[in-house]
């Protein structure tokens, strides 16, 4: 496999051996075509761990042995955030960089080559914690004057690229044409090996990653600083699809409140004003489905009111953790 020096714009830079981690669920024409994009890399990974659920993907892994050294692990626990857990176990040592990906993504045939490119040039001034990918085109959707300007009052603007507000909101790097330093990356992203084994997010019995790679990559702020690379790129699949789902923010907003707690650097209030402004855009939002789904206008008073209730009660993060996040929400 292609894992020695190679020439990249007349520089000769040593390429670190890396891996890749991939969860997957019921998805094995997904991962198929992920894995393809893999083999056409310039620069092809030591190692690929991948830990399915669900429909059993031997077949599909078979196809590509003799390409990718494929360590496959079928797990009953199923849950993206558990299967990345169960996965980091089994890579080498040798390591210098671990990639999360998901598996309904496109890699571009020179996005590990050139992020490694943009670290080596990197790493002279900066000790790198992690680097994130760029989706091409950017999914990120046009939001009207209107949108932008409560976002902005509300704490939630995405001005400043890739930072975290005291509310505890993630501005998107996508928007960006040069590499910039961030504080928080997503889940197409590469991470110093060291770090990556310290994958210590709490939200096990979550089926969906809501916020992990935030929790993830904010903590390891740390231990180095992270960057966006825009010559790396990937595309999905399937684009998805940008629509208000109640369940999730019901499930969103917990999980801020969380990572706002867990946090002493991020405001309680700044995030409680926040979602103030949320929960009027989550009102618009279930009052349009109102003749569709009349029982979900009482969903976001009851939140409104429970969160009103944690925040001046001055509840703790593990009380949040337990009581909201780790049980099947009544709300």
């Amino acid at each position: 496999m292609n894992n020695k020096n190679s020439i990249i714009e007349s520089e000769e830079i040593l390429l670190p051996a890396y891996g890749i981690l991939v969860a997957t669920k019921d998805r094995p024409r997904q991962i198929e075509i992920f894995l393809e994009s893999v083999c056409k890399q310039s620069f092809l990974p030591a190692e690929v761990v991948i830990v399915s659920a669900g429909i059993e993907i031997n077949e599909t892994i078979d196809n590509f042995n003799k390409k990718l050294n494929i360590k496959h692990v079928h797990s009953a626990l199923s849950g993206q955030i558990i299967q990345k857990k169960i996965g980091l176990k089994y890579f080498s040592e040798n390591l210098e960089w671990i990639a999360f990906f998901d598996d309904d993504i496109i890699l571009f045939p020179d996005s590990i080559a050139n992020i490694f490119t943009d670290i080596s040039c990197l790493s002279i001034n900066n000790n790198i914690a992690g680097m994130g990918f760029a989706c091409n085109p950017n999914s990120t959707p046009v939001r009207k004057l209107r949108y932008i300007f409560l976002k902005k009052i509300f704490f939630s603007s995405d001005r400043n690229l890739g930072k975290v507000n005291k509310s505890g909101y993630n501005a998107s790097y996508m928007d960006s044409r040069k590499i910039i330093e961030t504080q928080w990356l997503n889940g197409i992203s590469i991470w110093r090996a060291d770090l990556a084994r310290k994958y210590e997010v709490p939200f096990d019995k979550i089926p969906h990653a809501i916020c992990e790679d935030l929790f993830f990559s904010y903590n390891n702020l740390k231990y180095g600083k992270l960057f966006f690379s825009p010559s790396s790129q990937f595309t999905f699949q399937k684009y998805p699809k940008q629509y208000f789902q109640l369940n999730t923010f019901v499930l969103h907003t917990y999980i801020q409140l969380f990572f706002v707690l867990t946090n002493k650097d991020l405001s309680v209030w700044a995030f409680y004003w926040k979602f103030l402004g949320s929960s009027i855009n989550a009102l618009v939002n279930t009052m349009l489905r109102i003749f569709k789904f009349p029982r979900d206008l009482l969903v976001v008073p009851k939140l409104f009111f429970d969160i009103t209730s944690l925040v001046f009660t001055k509840k703790k993060a593990s009380y949040i953790l337990r009581s909201r996040i780790n049980k099947k929400l009544m709300i």
